[in-house]
C-alpha cells in the first residue's frame, strides 16, 4: 500500500493532481461529481468530491475501478476514511488530512493545504490565502457538475498554480 505523501510529495504535485483529476473525470462514465460526499458508491456509479477526483488521478483509478471493489450488498452510502483509503490502495495515515485540505480548497480555503505541506509559516502564506479569497469568488458546491470541475481545472492551471509557484518556489 502506498502513502499519500509518496503520491503527492509537494503542494505543487497536489495542485497539479487536483487540476488533472478535474479533467480526468470528464470522460469517466462511472463517476458523478457530488461535493457533499467524500466518496459514495451507488447504482454502479462512484460519486465524489474534489478530493475523490484528485485521488483517482494520483492512483490511476476510474469510477469503474472503485465501484468494482465493493460487492452489491457492501455498497453503502458513505465510506469511512479507512475504506476510502483502502479502495485507492493507500495507507490511512495522512489520507484523511489531505482529503480535508482538498475539500476546503473547493471553498477557496487554501490554509489547510499549505499546512499539510508544512507551509503554514512561510512568508507568503497569508498573501496566498488572501489572494485566493479575492480572486476566486465561485466555489465547487453540492450541485457542481463535470463542467464546473473543468472550469476549476482551468482556474488552477492558469491562475492559482502560477501564483503558488511564484510564492512558494524552492530556491535553487
Amino acid at each position: 500500500m502506498l502513502k499519500i505523501r509518496t503520491l503527492v510529495p509537494t503542494i505543487f504535485d497536489a495542485l497539479r493532481a487536483i487540476e488533472q483529476g478535474c479533467r480526468k473525470v470528464q470522460d469517466d462514465a462511472f463517476f458523478l461529481p457530488n461535493m457533499a460526499t467524500w466518496m459514495r458508491i451507488e447504482g454502479g456509479y462512484c460519486m465524489g468530491c474534489l478530493a475523490t477526483c484528485t485521488i483517482m488521478e494520483v492512483t490511476g483509478k476510474s469510477g469503474s475501478d472503485l465501484t468494482s471493489q465493493f460487492s452489491y450488498k457492501a455498497i453503502v452510502p458513505y465510506k469511512a476514511t479507512s475504506e476510502r483509503a483502502r479502495a485507492f490502495g493507500i495507507k490511512d495515515d495522512d489520507f484523511g488530512l489531505l482529503e480535508n485540505a482538498i475539500d476546503l480548497l473547493r471553498f477557496n480555503e487554501l490554509y489547510a493545504l499549505l499546512k499539510f505541506y508544512g507551509l503554514e509559516n512561510h512568508q507568503h502564506t497569508w498573501q496566498a490565502v488572501e489572494w485566493l479569497h479575492s480572486n476566486r469568488n465561485k466555489t465547487l458546491h453540492e450541485g457542481s457538475k463535470k463542467e464546473d470541475l473543468n472550469r476549476y481545472a482551468i482556474f488552477l492551471r492558469e491562475q492559482l498554480i502560477p501564483k503558488m509557484e511564484q510564492w512558494f518556489a524552492v530556491d535553487k
